[in-house]
């Protein structure tokens, strides 16, 4: 028997393109090895996301992508919230340029792109809410700002 699907799919997709020498690539692994393997709603967890070892023939030196994915019941109406979480683990890693793609019913598709300031270095604490992202990075949204705030249930 065929289980039945409650609610609307959507794919969030992207990359983060990493920074640094194979010492920096080291210590974002060790950092992504940390996130949850059953994170609480909307997940971000260590199985979404991937990357090949740092120097290999699908990486370029000192420029590795990590790759993730997610295809999610309705996680538009909790997005501010993923993205309140992928903000956390941003501030904590070595990082170029990350990019992410939302696919949903009812909002549409979205992209989202994120470029650290100048003299980006990770930022401690590494977990909690950050609410002036530009502070730490410039950010851009095919998604009006101020519907994106509202896309958050708490």
């Amino acid at each position: 028997m065929e289980m039945e699907e409650i609610g609307e799919q959507n794919r969030l997709y992207g990359y983060i393109e990493e920074k640094g020498d194979r010492e920096s690539c080291q210590r974002n692994e060790a950092i992504m090895s940390t996130l949850p393997v059953d994170d609480l709603w909307p997940p971000l967890e260590r199985h979404m996301f991937g990357w090949a070892p740092y120097d290999t023939q699908v990486t370029k030196r000192y420029s590795r992508v990590i790759h993730f994915a997610a295809s999610l019941t309705e996680v538009e109406w909790d997005l501010r919230l993923w993205i309140d979480k992928f903000e956390v683990l941003l501030r904590c890693l070595h990082w170029e340029r990350a990019v992410v793609q939302l696919e949903t019913f009812y909002l549409g598709e979205h992209t989202f792109t994120w470029h650290p300031k100048a003299a980006w270095r990770p930022q401690p604490p590494c977990y909690g809410h950050l609410d002036q992202t530009t502070e730490w990075w410039d950010f851009e949204s095919s998604m009006d700002l101020k519907e994106l705030a509202q896309l958050r249930s708490v």
